[in-house]
């Protein structure tokens, strides 16, 4: 297990301290993608809505995302079994 870290990252021009066990470098990557799909919306819809509600919607699309991800990995599996499987049958 990795050590904790103290890291600090900025969203929107705003500084957050947290404390992870995670990969550094992922954390700034993710904290980079959360700023731009954030930096995007508002280029896109002006400031007309709220930066909570414009992370709710980046929120949103983001596990949308993960979801879609964890789907293709779970059909990805299917399919490895099943070859296994015919593999099994064949030998």
């Amino acid at each position: 297990m990795d050590m904790q870290k103290n890291l600090t990252i900025s969203i929107l021009g705003k500084s957050y301290s947290l404390s992870t066990d995670e990969n550094a470098d992922l954390v700034f990557q993710a904290a980079q993608k959360v700023d731009k799909m954030l930096r995007d919306k508002i280029d896109k819809v002006g400031k007309a809505i709220s930066e909570e509600k414009l992370a709710v919607i980046v929120a949103l699309e983001l596990a949308t995302e993960l979801a879609k991800q964890n789907e293709a990995l779970a059909s990805f599996e299917q399919k490895a079994l099943d070859l296994d499987s015919l593999l099994d049958q064949e030998l």
